[in-house]
């Protein structure tokens, strides 16, 4: 995306980018848990909590939620930039966001829910995470903040097709 804004990439941009990649990881180890989906397997090898110990799964996964925020903050990038990443990205992923659609979804199954329900879960666990990429490059080019609104509805609509796809596959 920030090439498409003509950026040019730069190492901080890598580490906003490694940020959000290990909340989705932290994200999947929990995932995984028993009192989860408990899963055995992702991409066709066992889960954290079954190679590790559910325990160690765990803490895997709240060091992922939470050391991507120093990441940011150490980013050679300007405060002002940084500070609107790091809020950025705890919205999507916290309890506004990614947390939000998880609670959601575990509260929904095993119910007939509604078209506009199910969209909700899918914009606030998927859609929300992954409107961040879009919205992180709008906010490094310093674009006009309705501009940044624009993109990171594009990602969101990335999100909720991603999710359905995901869902119709686990069917």
């Amino acid at each position: 995306v920030l090439e498409a804004l003509q950026v040019a990439i730069k190492p901080a941009h890598a580490q906003v980018a490694a940020a959000l990649e290990m909340i989705h990881t932290g994200s999947l180890i929990h995932d995984d848990l028993p009192a989860m989906d408990d899963d055995d397997y992702r991409r066709g090898r066992l889960t954290n909590h079954k190679k590790f110990g559910e325990a160690m799964a765990i803490l895997a996964g709240d060091a992922l939620f939470l050391d991507p925020y120093a990441l940011i903050a150490q980013a050679d990038l300007p405060s002002q930039i940084k500070v609107d990443l790091i809020a950025n990205l705890s919205l999507a992923s916290g309890s506004l966001g990614m947390v939000a659609g998880q609670v959601l979804d575990m509260e929904g199954e095993h119910q007939h829910l509604s078209l506009e329900e199910l969209q909700t879960i899918h914009a606030n666990k998927t859609g929300k995470l992954l409107a961040y990429p879009f919205q992180a490059a709008a906010i490094i080019a310093e674009l006009a903040p309705e501009m940044q609104v624009k993109l990171k509805t594009v990602g969101e609509l990335i999100g909720l097709a991603f999710q359905v796809r995901d869902d119709v596959l686990d069917v």
